[in-house]
């Protein structure tokens, strides 16, 4: 799935979406998600994760995730495995994120550790 996201990663910096830095940052996560989660399919994942760095990278913001859904990602028993993930990985990250970012950026983590471990 790789040759196809990086595709698209490509257009997204074609049209200044985004930075080769960035596109070089969600490959890393690609590769990495694939050989340690075994997650053939990130792409839905990592071009949220590049539409965030361009809101970011403009200041700009993403519509708000209900307390109740932020509330049942939390309660997943995946979800402290998934939140030490991002630690990882939002240190590379070439912008920092706003908390609401974050929680999608979680919500999509915790459905790739969940489905691993089925949790």
């Amino acid at each position: 799935m790789q040759g196809d996201l990086k595709e698209k990663l490509i257009l997204l910096k074609k049209v200044g979406k985004i930075n080769e830095f960035s596109v070089d940052y969600l490959l890393r996560i690609d590769l990495y998600l694939t050989t340690h989660y075994q997650s053939s399919d990130n792409s839905a994942f990592l071009l949220h994760l590049a539409m965030a760095i361009n809101r970011a990278s403009n200041q700009q913001t993403i519509d708000p995730m209900s307390d109740d859904l932020w509330r049942q990602i939390t309660q997943r028993k995946c979800f402290l495995k998934a939140k030490s993930l991002w630690s990882r990985l939002a240190e590379k990250a070439p912008v920092h994120f706003s908390e609401m970012e974050n929680r999608y950026i979680l919500l999509h983590l915790t459905n790739i550790v969940g489905r691993n471990q089925n949790g």
